[in-house]
């Protein structure tokens, strides 16, 4: 006799070994699509990154919601200076080009082009 375990422990397993983890999104177009990280804690790219530059040395961050996947190897104390973070918040900014978002295009009511195809972008 065969029994059926709904759902299969296969998945009961990997949704374990997933819990608090995420998928990373790109990088472009990154000052444009705030707030940020999983649960939009912060508003700016400078909030971000001092974030990870202080967050295991500072008691301004609160506890992680899943502690057992925070990576404390290289994120946390990066003891990075105002002047390494306010370049890497440069940089990121220089990665914004002049693709407009479709949240964005809604708002400046633009339009879609038609496709040869007759399809909207």
């Amino acid at each position: 006799m065969l029994i059926t375990v709904w759902p299969p422990i296969h998945t009961l397993i990997m949704a374990q070994m997933k819990k608090g983890k995420f998928k990373v999104p790109t990088l472009r177009n990154v000052a444009k699509t705030g707030p940020y990280l999983h649960n939009g804690l912060f508003d700016t790219l400078k909030e971000v990154v001092d974030f990870y530059n202080e967050r295991d040395i500072s008691s301004r961050w609160d506890k992680s919601e899943v502690s057992e996947n925070v990576n404390t190897e290289e994120l946390g104390d990066l003891k990075l200076s105002k002047n390494e973070v306010d370049a890497i918040v440069a940089f990121m900014k220089t990665l914004t080009d002049g693709h407009v978002l479709p949240a964005e295009s809604a708002s400046l009511g633009l339009l879609s082009a038609p496709l040869s195809s007759g399809k909207r972008l």
